[in-house]
């Protein structure tokens, strides 16, 4: 198997996954304060813990929430590799309590799309400037 070859992107989103993927406390701060109580689970008759999505209101179980940033990681006006800036990048990712919310599946998509939709127009509006 040929291995790809570590381009400067590649390397940048490699950098980025395992900065996400680092363990931060604050995230699950961030859900507990969103925790509204336990419920019934119809399925397997337990008692599970049901959250509020700061966008839709509703109450969700863990698995259907995920804690956001609510100023992206990565700013929408960057759009080339050497607009990259990894202290800002660090400083946003583990920003404090108040910079995190906790959004159904379905806000936190709608929310990363218009964020990535954001991110293209940037970046094709930057090209065409260029």
């Amino acid at each position: 198997m040929k291995k790809k070859p570590w381009t400067q992107s590649r390397w940048r989103l490699f950098k980025l996954a395992a900065w996400r993927g680092a363990r931060n406390p604050l995230k699950y701060e961030a859900r507990g304060k969103a925790l509204v109580g336990r419920k019934l689970n119809p399925k397997t008759k337990r008692m599970r813990n049901e959250y509020r999505c700061r966008s839709c209101k509703g109450t969700f179980p863990v698995k259907g929430v995920s804690v956001d940033h609510i100023e992206s990681v990565v700013p929408l006006d960057w759009a080339n590799n050497e607009d990259w800036d990894w202290n800002v990048i660090d400083k946003r990712l583990f920003c404090p309590l108040d910079g995190l919310q906790v959004l159904c599946k379905k806000c936190h998509k709608e929310k990363t799309d218009e964020e990535n939709k954001e991110r293209r127009e940037n970046r094709y509006r930057q090209n065409q400037e260029s």
